[in-house]
């Protein structure tokens, strides 16, 4: 099969396109082909894309193909400004809108649509465990990805299966949130942000990929799938069981007013406060997590540092 990727050099994409590319072609959307040469086996084929039609790349979308839409502007790379939220938003609406004027087009339909969202669909409630049957909370994160859903709608009506992946915060040395997290340990002064009770939904890098692959290849999955270990936990314990593994200490805290001043509402819902979310769907489906527990899950990631 063919697997277009948009959104290829995130940290998703690129691991996602590695895996792929061993047993399927993969085709990666980018606006530097060029400059993302380095990432990808020789295999990955690179292709120049706007990020908001289908210009440059209508002509793969025959034959027996699947398309993965995980373009979008990093939610963390910049302070919520009004300008940034909407570039954040809007960039997530057009390759939605690429993608579905593509397959409009196109001869042949894709087997299916993998679409990007987030758990931040749910907003944040510490007293509540969200499954996939849960409607979306409030907040700019749950918002954005309401809308990002609501605009995929366009795809489903062409009649192609979608699954919908609401990522919780994907645990990895290469990228995300963890090496951020993990930086004061250099200095031995790790720890943890706020009251570090906030939920952390977390799913291992390997096992994001692997679900993905598993979504991909299921012809009976279909709608939403929260993306995230069966064991949610809070962000002292993912500190401490880091600073127990790295044998370093973990006794700073970064109160909350300091980063609400630095980062403003990001911070409010980025970092302290959290979802608890369960995948409920995911596993009724059979797919099995070779890393549920955050411990041998750090345990592996951090050992190759």
């Amino acid at each position: 099969m063919n697997v277009i990727i948009t959104g290829i050099t995130g940290l998703i994409g690129r691991n996602l396109a590695n895996e792929l590319a061993k047993t399927h072609q993969v085709f990666g959307l980018t606006r530097n082909p060029d400059k993302a040469r380095h990432l990808f086996p020789g295999n990955v084929k690179l292709i120049w894309w706007d990020a908001k039609t289908s210009n440059g790349w209508q002509e793969y979308l025959s034959g027996d193909y699947a398309i993965i839409n995980l373009a979008g502007e990093p939610i963390a790379g910049k302070r919520w400004t009004k300008s940034q939220q909407e570039k954040i938003i809007n960039s997530r609406l057009n390759s939605v809108t690429a993608v579905s004027e593509g397959i409009k087009n196109a001869t042949d339909k894709p087997q299916v649509v993998i679409q990007a969202s987030a758990n931040g669909y749910y907003g944040q409630d510490p007293e509540k465990t969200f499954t996939e049957q849960d409607n979306p909370g409030s907040g700019f994160l749950a918002y954005t990805t309401e809308k990002w859903e609501e605009a995929a709608q366009k795809i489903k009506a062409s009649g192609v299966r979608m699954p919908i992946i609401r990522t919780g915060i994907v645990l990895s040395k290469d990228g995300g949130a963890l090496p951020e997290l993990l930086k004061p340990f250099h200095f031995y002064a790790g720890g943890y942000i706020g009251s570090g009770q906030q939920w952390m939904s977390w799913i291992h890098i390997h096992d994001h990929i692997q679900a993905v692959k598993f979504l991909l290849e299921t012809l009976s999955a279909d709608g939403p799938y929260n993306l995230s270990a069966p064991e949610p936990i809070k962000m002292k314990t993912l500190i401490k069981t880091a600073g127990q593994i790295l044998n370093k200490p973990t006794w700073t805290k970064v109160p909350g007013f300091i980063l609400k001043t630095a980062m403003g509402n990001m911070a409010e819902e980025m970092l302290l406060k959290g979802t608890k979310t369960i995948p409920e769907k995911l596993r009724n489906l059979g797919f099995q997590f070779d890393f549920p527990e955050i411990g041998p899950a750090l345990q592996d990631i951090l050992q190759k540092e």
